[in-house]
């Protein structure tokens, strides 16, 4: 019997090396949640948060400006890092339409994109266009001297790539207005602004 026994343990030994026992991971509210919901699902409204939140990173971390337009082409809010950017003090453009501020030949360039986003607002849109910069822009060409308070202004025209979402209101879900983030790069002086380019 001792035999029989000590030949047994051998093989239970042996079993246990063969089929090892399987360790279950503890239960994750998390995993469940995401369980519970369709793979890579999201929601319109979280990937504009998303992108909307980027355009801000994005000025914040560089030299760029928010410029938010009504639905009528009218500059509803700019960020102080305006007058870094174009040069001109933030309060004294807000009100004013657009395309008041665009020297290059299609001064509806921002209407075509308006509209172009209310056609299909899954992406953000880029558009090019050309502005004059002033006096207190850190873009201004540094072979360029600034004129003083006294004199007129030289003119100096930048062609500028800026990226737009659109904004929904919360409480009625409707289009709100237009987000922008400007330069994402930017050239001096070109005659023309380029033809729309959406991603």
């Amino acid at each position: 019997m001792d035999r029989l026994s000590n030949h047994e343990a051998t093989m239970d030994d042996e079993s246990a090396i063969v089929t090892p026992r399987m360790l279950v991971p503890p239960p994750s509210p998390s995993l469940r949640v995401s369980a519970s919901a369709s793979p890579m699902e999201r929601s319109l409204s979280e990937n504009i948060r998303e992108e909307r939140e980027e355009l801000r990173e994005a000025a914040e971390q560089t030299l760029n400006a928010i410029m938010d337009l009504n639905m009528d082409g009218t500059i509803r809010w700019v960020s102080p890092s305006w007058v870094d950017v174009i040069g001109t003090q933030p309060d004294s453009v807000v009100g004013t339409p657009i395309a008041n501020l665009i020297v290059s030949d299609n001064k509806n360039i921002f209407a075509d994109v308006v509209e172009s986003m209310r056609q299909d607002d899954r992406r953000s849109q880029f558009i090019r266009f050309v502005v004059n910069l002033g006096p207190s822009s850190k873009l201004w060409p540094v072979d360029v001297p600034k004129a003083p308070p006294e004199e007129p202004a030289q003119a100096v025209a930048i062609d500028i790539e800026a990226q737009g979402i659109m904004i929904y209101s919360g409480a009625s879900g409707g289009e709100s207005h237009v987000s922008f983030c400007l330069p994402l790069a930017f050239r001096r002086s070109p005659a023309f602004c380029q033809p729309l380019l959406t991603v």
